[in-house]
């Protein structure tokens, strides 16, 4: 029995996180498209985040053996709402993109 409710908390675990990362990959395109950034920029964003979950992926379990899973739990969250909070106008703001991001998309 205690098998079986280990088991379920995992499955339960694992439903949630997929269905709290799974509109990510549905709303970040049509938002960014909303916004006018050309396709490669929508694809770049993409990529660029499965490839930040992939790094994630291989250095957390380094940093959970160094710091402790109290430390890094704190951390991980905190370094997101940074990185969030510094790319926002960047992201935002039309005049603040690069001029490759403001260049109209070949593909319309």
């Amino acid at each position: 029995m205690q098998t079986l409710s280990a088991l379920a908390a995992l499955l339960v675990s694992v439903f949630l996180l997929i269905g709290g990362a799974s509109p990510i990959g549905v709303l970040t395109p049509l938002r960014a498209r909303l916004d006018g950034f050309p396709d490669l920029s929508i694809g770049l964003i993409g990529s660029v985040y499965f490839a930040g979950m992939l790094a994630g992926t291989l250095a957390a379990p380094a940093i959970v053996r160094r710091a402790g899973r109290i430390r890094a739990s704190c951390a991980f969250p905190v370094v997101g709402l940074i990185a969030a909070f510094a790319l926002r106008r960047r992201l935002t703001d039309r005049r603040a993109r690069p001029a490759a991001a403001r260049a109209p998309s070949p593909c319309r």
